[in-house]
């Protein structure tokens, strides 16, 4: 154990030495933090944006969205939606969740950042579609904004509140962790989660085991296993 742990503090002074701008360290096996550091920036609620790995969460409602049965991640997303049928494009049309959660959707931007100002969700139905959708990966937040909105409206429940019923809220994970939210009131699915680096860490714990966190299933086995295997190039 002092062996591994001068590892870590070589590791870290490694990192000062070259200027690495990091703001947290966690190392562990899978539920036990065995070291942690976090700069001083970092003081206070602890809370921090963690950005795109927000993303990751969202995918995760969808998965426990289709263990309930409410959707199926093959369904064309227009289904959800019939109010923007008349409103999008011919290439948006097939465009399934799965192309939704690879990134493979019909556009070549996340639509929102065009003019911000409008209504974030609407943007990606009424934007023209680019290429056709599962064709080709382009990294767009607006899909995993849109898959936001669609846990909100067929759980009831915005992405965090969906996650901690599922179980999320027995693992230690951050009471006071949140989303931030767009104009309209509606979660930042793709960037917006605040929480603490030990939320980040149980998340991962509970990826790498399969859904798995302390003797309890709180995800799908099936979806994580999917979630961190290649789906696109």
């Amino acid at each position: 154990m002092k062996r591994l742990e001068q590892y870590w503090k070589n590791f870290c002074q490694r990192l000062t030495n070259e200027g690495v701008n990091v703001h947290s360290l966690l190392f562990g096996h899978k539920d036990k933090i065995i070291f942690q550091e976090s700069v001083e920036e970092l003081d206070g609620d602890g809370l921090h944006r963690q950005f795109s790995i927000s993303k990751s969460f969202t995918s995760m409602a969808i998965g426990l969205l289709e263990e309930e049965g409410k959707l199926r991640i093959e369904d064309r997303l227009i289904k959800y939606y019939p109010e923007y049928a008349d409103l999008v494009s011919e290439l948006f049309m097939p465009m399934t969740i799965r192309d939704l959660l690879a990134m493979e959707t019909c556009h070549a931007y996340t639509t929102y950042k065009k003019d911000p100002s409008k209504p974030w969700v609407e943007s990606f139905f009424i934007t023209e579609g680019h290429h056709m959708p599962g064709s080709s990966f382009i990294y767009d937040t607006s899909a995993s904004h849109v898959l936001g909105h669609l846990v909100e409206k067929l759980s009831g429940q915005k992405v965090l509140d969906y996650l901690r019923s599922k179980g999320l809220d027995k693992t230690g994970f951050s009471a006071d962790a949140y989303f931030l939210e767009d104009p309209q009131g509606h979660v930042i699915a793709g960037s917006g989660l605040m929480a603490r680096a030990e939320d980040i860490y149980i998340f991962t714990a509970i990826l790498q085991q399969k859904g798995q966190y302390r003797g309890q299933q709180i995800f799908p086995e099936a979806y994580c296993e999917a979630a961190v295997a290649k789906q696109t190039d």
